[in-house]
C-alpha cells in the first residue's frame, strides 16, 4: 500500500474579533490500492502529526484532520484545521511538570494580644497597670497556597521537611524578612508512563506584617539584679512581692511613670526561599 498526499491548493483562513486565527488546508490522498478512512488517516497523521504547528504561523497548531472518500476507495480528500490551542487544551498537551503552577490568595486569622494601641500608645489602666486580660483582636494573615508538578528525580522530601515552619531569610514577594511562613502540604506520587513519574506538590507561604520569628515579652519578674547578683524583689514590708514587677530591660526595677520595656527572642530560623521558585 502507497499513499501519495498532493495539496490541492484549496486554502482558508479567518480571523474573529478576539483576534484569533484560524487555518484550513485540502489534500488529495492517492492510494495504489484500495484503503479505508483509517489507513488515509492514519498515513497523513505520521506525516503531518496533529497539533504540529502550521507551516507559516508558528502560534497556530494543527487541531483537526478529516478524511471523506473521493469517487472509489483509491482517491481521497483530506482536509486539515489549524487553530489557536486554549489554556485547557495546552496543559493537557504538555507534560505534567511543564504545566504552570498554579497559586491562589486566601486569608486565616489569628488572635493578637495587643500591648500599644494603634497609635503605639501602651495599653494600660490609669494607675498603669496592665489590663488582666489584657486586650485581644483578630488579625487577618494573606496566604499564597501554591500548587506545581515536580519530577520524581528532582522532588526531594528533605528540602519540604528542613523548610517546614521556617521563615523566610530575605525579602520575599515584597514581604521583609521573618514575616513569611512555609508551611508543607502534602505531596502525591503519580506513576505516569508517559511523561516519567512525578509528584504533585502543595504548600502555603503564611504572610504576617508581624513577623514569626520573634516574640515580644513584657519584661517582667519576682527578681532583679543589684551589685550582688539576682536578689528577690520586696514590697514595703520587706516580703516577696505577690505579683511580678515590672523590669527596665537591663535587671532593674522600672522607675514609676517609665514606659514599660519589651524583650524581643528570635524563635524561628530564616531561611533562604529563592529554592521555590516563586516570584
Amino acid at each position: 500500500m502507497s499513499i501519495t498526499f498532493i495539496e490541492d491548493n484549496s486554502r482558508s483562513a479567518s480571523l474573529n474579533y478576539k483576534g484569533e486565527r484560524s487555518y484550513s488546508r485540502s489534500y488529495i490522498a492517492e492510494s495504489t490500492t484500495a484503503v479505508s478512512e483509517y489507513d488515509v488517516l492514519t498515513a497523513f497523521n505520521s506525516s503531518v502529526a496533529i497539533l504540529s504547528t502550521h507551516p507559516d504561523d508558528s502560534f497556530i497548531r494543527l487541531k483537526e484532520i478529516k478524511v471523506d472518500e473521493g469517487e472509489d476507495a483509491y482517491n481521497w480528500r483530506v482536509t486539515t484545521e489549524y487553530g489557536l490551542l486554549d489554556q485547557d487544551e495546552q496543559e493537557e498537551n504538555q507534560t505534567p511538570t511543564a504545566r504552570r503552577t498554579k497559586k491562589t490568595w486566601t486569608f486565616t486569622t489569628k488572635t493578637k494580644v495587643l500591648d500599644r494601641d494603634i497609635n503605639d500608645d501602651v495599653i494600660q489602666n490609669s494607675a498603669n497597670d496592665f489590663f488582666q486580660d489584657g486586650v485581644e483582636v483578630t488579625v487577618y494573615l494573606a496566604v499564597l497556597q501554591v500548587q506545581k508538578n515536580i519530577s520524581d528525580g528532582n522532588f526531594d522530601p528533605a528540602t519540604f521537611w528542613s523548610y517546614a515552619g521556617k521563615c523566610n531569610a530575605s525579602t520575599f514577594m515584597g514581604a521583609e524578612a521573618g514575616q513569611v511562613q512555609f508551611v508543607p502540604k502534602q505531596a502525591v506520587f503519580t506513576p505516569d508512563e508517559e511523561y516519567g513519574d512525578y509528584w504533585e506538590v502543595s504548600y502555603e507561604f503564611v504572610f504576617d506584617p508581624d513577623g514569626h520569628d520573634t516574640v515580644s515579652l513584657l519584661d517582667q519578674g519576682f527578681n532583679k539584679l543589684d551589685g550582688s547578683g539576682k536578689v528577690q524583689i520586696l514590697d514595703d514590708n520587706d516580703e516577696p512581692v505577690a505579683d511580678p514587677r515590672l523590669l527596665d530591660g537591663s535587671g532593674g526595677e522600672l522607675a514609676d511613670g517609665a514606659s514599660p520595656v519589651f524583650l524581643e527572642f528570635e524563635v524561628i530560623e530564616l531561611l533562604d526561599f529563592s529554592v521555590f521558585g516563586v516570584a
